[in-house]
């Protein structure tokens, strides 16, 4: 425990030195306690201000999917089966990081250069969803 946690310390400070300019990237971690419990973190390497905002999305609400074109209502519609909360970005109605009733948490992290996302083709866009 106490070497996660030093390490998670080091690579949080190393973030803080090298500056918001120098790294377009995010990291996640998840630090376990002896009692069972967990902490999830992350880091935020962005080089504008994100302006986040606490955002709720309520159990049942109706979800818009966003296929490869990226407007909402465009990809795989679907309700929310448990109530969550989380911080958005930009004002857009996404979750970049949250935590739903039942524990789940999680968060987007930006990966420019590594991540690699399956093509959809128009006759598949009503069946598929943004990586967002």
């Amino acid at each position: 425990m106490q070497r996660r946690r030093l390490s998670a310390w080091c690579g949080a400070i190393l973030v803080a030195a090298l500056g918001p300019g120098s790294v377009q990237a995010c990291t996640s971690f998840l630090l376990k306690g002896n009692d069972g419990g967990s902490v999830y973190g992350r880091t935020m390497e962005f080089g504008l201000p994100l302006q986040s905002a606490a955002t709720l999305i309520q159990r049942g609400a109706k979800l818009l999917g966003a296929g490869p074109d990226g407007k909402a209502g465009s990809g795989l519609n679907w309700q929310a089966r448990y109530a969550a909360v989380g911080m958005n970005a930009l004002g857009q109605p996404v979750l970049v990081d949250g935590l739903n009733e039942k524990g789940l948490a999680g968060g987007l992290l930006n990966a420019p250069n590594s991540a690699v996302y399956q093509k959809v083709g128009p006759a598949q866009s009503r069946r598929s969803i943004a990586s967002y």
